[in-house]
C-alpha cells in the first residue's frame, strides 16, 4: 500500500441519515504543506479531503484558472480522501486552487496551496470556510473498532488504516464542517485531520485514518476526537493502539 493511502470515509445514507437540504461542499488539503519547496519540473502528490451532502463527483486542481487535475470519485460518497498527482512547473511560486464538486454541480470554496520551485518564499495558507455547527451541543459515542483492534501487531514501516465506528449521541444532527482530529501521543504519519460527512441524530458512521507503523519496536497509541466547524472538540476520545514487534 503506498505511503499516501486512498482513504474512504464510508458514511452510508441509511446508517447516517442525510440533511434536509444540501450544504455547499467543503475541501481540505491534507498534504503537502503550504509553501512546499520542489525541484524544477517535480510533480507533487497532493492528499485531498472533501465532503458534500449531495455526494462528491470530483476534485479539481487549477493554476491561474487553467485546469491541471480533474479526479473523478466513483460512487458519489458523502466524504472521502483522495491522492492526486499534480504536474510540476519550471520555476518560481505557483498557487494552486483546490475545489471539490458535488454530483449536482455545486462547487466548494477553493483552498489555496503554494508550491515553490528553486527556493521561492512560502506564502500564508488560506483556508476554506466551513458551515457552523447546529444550535445544540454536539456529542458522539464509541461503538466499535472495525479494523486494527488494540495491540494488533504491525511490522515496522508498514502502512495500515484504522477504522472506528461511532454514533452521533446528540439530540441533533450535523452537516459539513465536522472533522476527526489528532489529539496526542503518536501521530504515526497520519494527517492532522480528516473530514466527516453529515450525520443525523442517533446515526452511526465509520471514520478511517491512514497510519505508518514506527521504525522501533514498542507499543504505540494515537488519540483522536471529533471537532466542530468552530474548532470545539466534542464526543468520546478514541485511540489506535498497535504493537511493533
Amino acid at each position: 500500500m503506498p505511503r499516501l493511502i486512498l482513504l474512504v470515509l464510508c458514511l452510508a445514507l441509511v446508517g447516517c441519515g442525510s440533511p434536509a437540504t444540501a450544504v455547499r461542499p467543503v475541501v481540505q488539503v491534507l498534504a503537502p504543506q503550504d509553501g512546499v519547496r520542489l525541484s524544477p519540473g517535480e510533480p507533487v502528490q497532493a492528499l485531498l479531503s472533501g465532503a458534500a451532502s449531495a455526494g462528491i463527483d470530483h476534485f479539481e486542481v487549477r493554476a491561474d484558472s487553467a485546469l491541471l487535475v480533474s479526479a473523478t470519485v466513483p460512487g458519489f460518497p458523502i466524504a472521502t480522501t483522495l491522492s492526486v498527482l499534480v504536474p510540476g512547473h519550471a520555476s518560481g511560486a505557483r498557487t494552486l486552487a483546490v475545489t471539490v464538486v458535488d454530483r449536482a454541480g455545486a462547487k466548494s470554496d477553493p483552498v489555496f496551496l503554494t508550491l515553490n520551485v528553486s527556493g521561492g518564499a512560502p506564502s500564508a495558507t488560506q483556508i476554506a470556510s466551513t458551515p457552523a455547527s447546529g444550535p445544540c451541543a454536539l456529542n458522539s459515542a464509541f461503538v466499535a473498532d472495525v479494523t486494527i483492534p488494540d495491540n494488533t501487531p504491525v511490522l515496522a514501516g508498514t502502512s495500515f488504516t484504522k477504522t472506528w465506528r461511532l454514533r452521533n449521541s446528540a439530540p441533533c444532527g450535523w452537516d459539513l464542517g465536522v472533522a476527526f482530529v489528532f489529539l496526542d501521543r503518536e501521530q504515526m504519519g497520519a494527517p492532522g485531520s480528516v473530514l466527516v460527512g453529515p450525520v443525523a441524530a442517533g446515526g452511526t458512521f465509520e471514520v478511517s485514518v491512514p497510519f505508518i507503523a514506527p521504525a522501533n519496536p514498542g507499543i504505540y497509541t494515537s488519540t483522536w476526537q471529533l471537532r466542530d466547524a468552530d474548532g470545539k472538540l466534542f464526543g468520546s476520545r478514541v485511540y489506535a493502539q498497535i504493537r511493533v514487534p
